[in-house]
């Protein structure tokens, strides 16, 4: 369940970008860069793309169980990457939202 002040409204705008956007656009893509190293976070950046590649795979409907066991075993590097409390990538998650990836089977540390 969400913390009432992490519930932000969605404002559509005519001039919001999403971000595979500024990604595939190489003119937005460079100021956008340079705005997540002055600002600590491309860290963030490289785990949306790391889980965006994580779930294309996933979805595959003729995984093997080769490829399951593949797909664990990245879902443990994501995890202690960007969610352990020592992650050299860390993210400021939620503890709750950790401690639940700990107890859950794929993230057995």
């Amino acid at each position: 369940m969400q913390d009432s002040k992490d519930m932000r409204p969605k404002v559509k705008s005519d001039i919001a970008l999403d971000v595979k956007q500024i990604l595939a656009n190489q003119t937005l893509l460079y100021p956008f860069i340079h705005f997540l190293k002055a600002e600590g976070a491309v860290n963030v950046l490289q785990f949306c793309l790391t889980v965006d590649d994580f779930n294309r795979k996933i979805l595959n409907p003729d995984l093997t169980s080769e490829d399951m066991g593949t797909l664990q075993k990245e879902a443990k590097n994501i995890f202690n990457t960007y969610c352990a409390e020592n992650a050299v990538d860390g993210i400021n998650f939620n503890t709750e939202i950790v401690q639940e990836l700990k107890e859950s089977k794929i993230s057995v540390i």
